[in-house]
């Protein structure tokens, strides 16, 4: 994580921490009272932040719908958030965590809790755009668009994008059109986007009019044959939508 991520990681320790564990949360009838037992003793047995994303991973697909409340939700959200910033949520998929914050209506919470989600969802994207890590390629384009569903401004993050002068962000823009290619060649479409179709006409009027200069110029500087190559390819594809 960059030095501002972890900062915000610890912000958000400090800020969810009046969340305290209940080691005994409801859940749906229809579970046996005995299975929900040993799901809250699991949850219930090691510090919060020692839990990996395996072991987080059926809780933070059911908390709120069918297993626990809001309340238990903010309890684990450092830790979910944390685990997501290291690349190493495993089980624990950015949208699944990420989209329960729009469920559980986090814009409306009280504004420390706001403000460090906030701060931590801007932290997480400069992040992404700008450091050297391979597990970035396997987690950016579902934490991009997880992010994008989430937080306020599309149009803000877009610019960051934008702004950013680092190889990592033109690679990740031309690794996300490219495994969009069929979606967007053929449908004009950005799955992940099919529920908020808004984000999908802003994304492609900003790929088409602020990207294409980035890509040209990168093009014209760039020795590294790869890189060429997807960069002629992403041209072609912005083309053909």
């Amino acid at each position: 994580m960059t030095a501002a991520t972890k900062q915000a990681v610890e912000n958000l320790y400090t800020v969810f921490s009046k969340y305290p564990l209940n080691p005994n949360m409801d859940a749906s009838p229809l579970y046996p009272e005995k299975e929900v037992a040993k799901w809250n003793a699991a949850v219930s047995s090691k510090p919060l932040r020692e839990f990996t994303g395996d072991e987080l991973a059926f809780f933070a697909f059911k908390v709120c719908y069918t297993w626990g409340g809001t309340d238990d939700y903010k309890h684990f959200l450092p830790r979910f958030l944390e685990l997501i910033a290291q690349y190493k949520e495993a089980l624990i998929e950015s949208w699944v965590v990420f989209d329960k914050l729009n469920y559980c209506h986090w814009r409306d919470w009280p504004k420390q809790e706001y403000d460090a989600i906030l701060l931590y969802l801007e932290s997480l994207w400069l992040q992404l755009l700008q450091e050297h890590d391979e597990k970035i390629d396997w987690v950016f384009e579902s934490h991009f668009t997880s992010i994008a569903k989430v937080y306020p401004s599309f149009e803000w993050l877009l610019s960051k994008w934008e702004e950013a002068n680092t190889g990592t962000s033109i690679i990740q823009f031309c690794n996300f059109i490219d495994d969009n290619f069929y979606e967007l060649t053929r449908r004009k479409r950005i799955p992940e986007f099919d529920e908020t179709p808004q984000l999908l006409t802003e994304f492609l009027q900003w790929a088409k009019v602020k990207m294409r200069p980035k890509l040209l110029a990168a093009f014209e500087t760039s020795n590294d044959e790869t890189l060429l190559q997807k960069l002629v390819s992403t041209q072609e594809t912005l083309d053909n939508i």
